[in-house]
Parts: structure tokens; sequence; C-alpha cells
């Protein structure tokens, strides 16, 4: 059985979901801890479409840390990078990974590299 690409916790105190997926860029950063592709976001402000097969958001989501930028959409389950990104996918558009057999709790592991990405308002 495989696992889901993306995975919904919430809602929170404010009435917000968060929708966790791996960024298959963030995860491959040479600097970067073993799990800093995990992405979380919320909705709202973002949109989700429901779909968990194929999950679309909108607006695009953008991870800043340093001199590393990671610019995407999540559009029918594909990330689509964007040029202003400073890693090896900008510009390419892949599948969304599913998520790890850790992060279910099947392995206790923590997430470290958790970011809270920011909506662009372009999105």
């Amino acid at each position: 059985m495989s696992n889901p690409i993306i995975h919904i916790s919430g809602p929170d105190e404010e009435n917000k979901l968060s929708l966790w997926f791996i960024c298959p860029a963030c995860s491959t950063r040479d600097d970067a801890p073993e799990d800093t592709g995990m992405t979380r976001i919320t909705v709202p402000p973002w949109d989700w479409n429901g779909n968990l097969a194929a999950p679309t958001v909108e607006g695009s989501v953008l991870t800043v840390q340093g001199k590393y930028i990671c610019h995407s959409f999540i559009r029918q389950g594909q990330i689509e990078f964007l040029s202003d990104s400073t890693h090896t996918l900008a510009g390419t558009t892949v599948d969304l990974p599913e998520l790890p057999t850790w992060f279910f709790g099947q392995v206790e592991k923590p997430i470290v590299g958790d970011t809270e990405a920011e909506m662009k308002a372009n999105g």
C-alpha cells in the first residue's frame, strides 16, 4: 500500500486546516536535514480543491531560508517550480512525492525542517 501525497490535519482553534506535503526540491538540498522537505500550508489563506489524490492549491508557496528560495504552485498533484527558485528544479514540474512512512508515526522522527510557507499575492 502506498502513502498519500498530502496529509490534512485540523481544524485548529482558528478553524484552519493544515496541508502537509514533501517538496522534492527542498528535501534534496545538500545543506538540509533529511526531513527539510516537509512543508505545511494552512487553509485559509490558501484555497484547496479538496482532492487528496490530485491536490490543487490556489496561491503560490514560497520558502526562503537564507539565500535558498523555493517558489512553486501545486496543481493537480504536481508541483510547478517557478523560475525565481534557486534550486536545480527551477522551471520544471514534477509529481508530488508520497509522504514518508515516519510522518505517520510508524517511525518516530521529529519534523525539524518545517517552514511556514508564505502566500504570494500574485497567486
